[in-house]
């Protein structure tokens, strides 16, 4: 079950820069609104001016919806627009399965309104942070230097500093994504933080190195927040998927790229056709070496055939890297991490559980067979094993981030 709540922007710190000054460029007044306020039933924190914006932060911790609020965390900031609106960007707090988060939403307009100094309204929202605030303490006051009259003195004219140069990238940090069905919506997430606080970032999915959609966001704040992507997948589609996303600051500077592997379960028989599977007729009599089919003789009158074309399926989602359902051992294999020799121990170890289950015990000599080399009738578990280990480093997918087959990349092809 999931719920969720905007309550707050970003956490302390991580908003866009805020006028705290009484006193704006200008030298125009501003109107003293900083300070602690009680609302919605709890402690708050203001820091800004109406004039030049303002944030609302917890002054004391309280939870909502399951997930905790600290004391400084800034609720929502609210930049003028002119009269009594104001843009508002807000935190959406989620609590699904009771794993917590949060992202920036935003922005939206609201009305903020001041009556005399002790009441402080923010109407409007769908899910900034609202309330009808009361002061608790005084306001504060500003004060002004008087004029005074000096002599006339003569001084060296100041020189200025131009502002240094933005040079460092943002960071953008892929979150790996868990079991994903073809045709559904799933939700990608990512991190993204910059030195500016503002960054806008570009997201691609992609399946087997080939980028099938993308978009670009907007700006929004890049201060370590979780962003994410809602997107649809086809039920086409078999894998191995995954997503990457890349920021931009508003100086040009680009982050590395990000990604992250989604587990998009396959239906086995899209990704693996039984024994021998796809591109094994390269090799010269494969098919005939793997059939699906063997049998096994215990005593002249009696014999036992196993079918091996699961285990072969299973086998041959592992060389693609595939997310299959395992109906050998039951559960879900997401293989985009697996080394070759690892799906090919798998392989010996499923076709001889096949051989315990077409085979009883009391028949020894023919599940030694089935388990090993076999007999005059067709050939066992370890001699297919013994053919994978020496030729199929031709045939396994070592790089799923590039089209077609690689003999080298992320995933072993040898120990």
């Amino acid at each position: 079950m999931k719920a969720a709540l905007a309550i707050s922007s970003i956490l302390a710190a991580g908003l866009l820069g805020l006028l705290a000054a009484d006193v704006l460029l200008g030298g125009t007044q501003a109107t003293p609104i900083a300070g602690t306020w009680r609302g919605g039933g709890h402690l708050l924190r203001v820091s800004g001016t109406l004039e030049g914006g303002f944030s609302v932060a917890a002054g004391e911790s309280w939870t909502i919806i399951g997930c905790p609020i600290n004391a400084g965390d800034v609720l929502s900031r609210y930049s003028p627009k002119g009269g009594t609106s104001y843009d508002a960007n807000s935190l959406w707090t989620e609590n699904e399965n009771g794993v917590c988060s949060s992202s920036t939403r935003g922005p939206e307009t609201v009305t903020v309104v001041l009556s005399g100094t002790s009441a402080l309204s923010i109407t409007g929202c769908g899910y900034a942070f609202c309330a009808s605030m009361t002061r608790v303490g005084p306001a504060p006051t500003t004060t002004t230097k008087p004029t005074t009259t000096t002599k006339q003195t003569t001084t060296k004219p100041t020189t200025t500093t131009a502002p240094k140069k933005d040079t460092s990238p943002p960071t953008v940090q892929a979150l790996t994504k868990g079991l994903t069905h073809p045709g559904s919506t799933a939700r990608l997430r990512f991190r993204v933080s910059d030195d500016s606080g503002s960054a806008r970032v570009r997201i691609a999915l992609f399946q087997g190195g080939e980028k099938l959609t993308g978009t670009t966001s907007g700006w929004g704040p890049a201060n370590g927040s979780t962003w994410w992507w809602d997107t649809s997948f086809s039920d086409t589609l078999v894998g191995p998927a995954y997503f990457c996303a890349a920021a931009e600051d508003k100086a040009g500077n680009k982050s590395k790229r990000s990604c992250a592997w989604i587990a998009l379960l396959a239906p086995v028989e899209k990704v693996s056709n039984g024994c021998g599977g796809g591109g094994w007729d390269a090799i010269v009599k494969v098919q005939n070496y793997f059939g699906n089919t063997h049998t096994y003789q215990q005593s002249l009158g009696r014999s036992y055939k196993v079918n091996f074309a699961e285990a072969c399926n299973l086998h041959d989602a592992g060389y693609g890297g595939h997310t299959v359902r395992d109906v050998i051992n039951g559960g879900i294999v997401d293989h985009h991490a697996w080394s070759r020799p690892r799906v090919d121990r798998k392989f010996l170890g499923d076709m001889r559980t096949l051989c315990d289950r077409k085979i009883p015990a009391s028949a020894k000599n023919a599940r030694e067979k089935c388990y090993s080399t076999g007999g005059a009738l067709s050939i066992g578990a370890l001699a297919l094993y013994n053919f994978v280990d020496k030729h199929g480093w031709r045939f396994f997918d070592a790089d799923l981030t590039v089209p077609g087959i690689q003999k080298g990349g992320h995933r072993a092809n040898f120990d």
